[in-house]
């Protein structure tokens, strides 16, 4: 993982908000899903720049760009981009997969 680039906006989200540490399944479901695209804006999150992973006033997991973050209520924890590749699908998208059924 190359240099994290914190800008203001960023410093200011955790000026504000303490990581939590508490994930639950459904904030890890986002954060593969949405890794680097904000919930709330839908923008993709710049290249070495913090996404913030938490939950709104609603307790729903989000994952948001710093200009988003004041829908947090609760951060959970910063997710720093890696440069990997997001293998994640839709929750709406049909999935197939090979089932090799051994022959008695």
């Amino acid at each position: 993982m190359g240099d994290i680039n914190f800008e203001d906006a960023d410093k200011d989200v955790f000026s504000r908000l303490q990581s939590s540490g508490r994930i639950s399944n459904e904030l890890k479901r986002v954060m593969t899903q949405r890794y680097n695209r904000c919930s709330i804006c839908g923008k993709t999150i710049e290249e070495k720049r913090p996404a913030f992973a938490g939950y709104d006033s609603g307790n729903s997991p989000l994952v948001t760009c710093a200009d988003c973050s004041d829908a947090l209520k609760e951060l959970a924890t910063p997710v720093y981009w890696t440069g990997t590749l997001d293998l994640s699908v839709d929750e709406t998208q049909a999935m197939w997969r090979y089932m090799d059924f051994r022959r008695s």
